[in-house]
């Protein structure tokens, strides 16, 4: 009984350390990338948008459709590397237990 009480804080000490780390992550910033750095796209881990910038040339292109392509493709590599970051920083908190964490709490 002893170690199953042991075994329950350590796991209750872990979700306090991962949910700490988690909030943490929210706030880094990372940016997403298309057509070669002319489409970019700053969002936090946390899956927040901050800023969109689009280069000069491609408004010169006026072509709505590749505009709105080249902004999802910024958007989606953005949450991409936030997922992956978060993944990384969070996996760190397992001690490789070989666990998904991010979806048990």
């Amino acid at each position: 009984m002893a170690n199953f009480k042991k075994m329950l804080g350590q796991m209750q000490k872990l979700q306090q350390e991962f949910m700490k780390k988690q909030e943490e992550l929210k706030g880094v910033e990372i940016t997403g990338e298309s057509a070669g750095g002319m489409v970019k796209v700053v969002m936090t881990c946390g899956l927040e948008m901050k800023s969109i910038t689009i280069d000069e040339e491609i408004w010169k292109e006026n072509d709505k459709e590749m505009i709105t392509d080249l902004i999802t493709v910024a958007v989606n590599n953005a949450i991409k590397t936030a997922q992956e970051k978060m993944n990384s920083e969070l996996s760190g908190l397992t001690g490789g237990l070989g666990m998904d964490l991010p979806n048990m709490f």
